[in-house]
């Protein structure tokens, strides 16, 4: 399978592109950005802040958040306290992969 997604780093932000509509994905882009902005609201301290985000000249939606760095490395108490931050705001990540760290 294709991936549905491209994401890509281009100096402080992160721009994610919805390539196609996966149907096995729970959410599609525009709804990660809605739980992105409500976390926001809810002053979740480790989400990235949503810069941008619409519909391309191809057509295809984007999103771009700002890069968030671990300059220090990443521990297992950074996941818990992020993972606890999320579920404290009333979400539940549900795509925790260490290559998201």
């Amino acid at each position: 399978m294709t991936p549905s997604h491209k994401t890509e780093i281009r100096g402080n932000h992160v721009i994610k592109t919805e390539l196609w509509r996966n149907p096995r994905k729970r959410n599609s882009l525009e709804q990660e950005e809605e739980i992105l902005r409500d976390l926001e609201t809810n002053h979740c301290p480790c989400v990235p802040r949503v810069i941008e985000s619409g519909v391309a000249s191809d057509g295809k939606r984007y999103l771009v958040t700002e890069l968030i760095e671990q300059r220090a490395g990443f521990s297992l108490q950074d996941f818990w306290l992020s993972y606890l931050a999320v579920r404290g705001c009333g979400w539940e990540h549900g795509d925790l992969m260490i290559r998201h760290a």
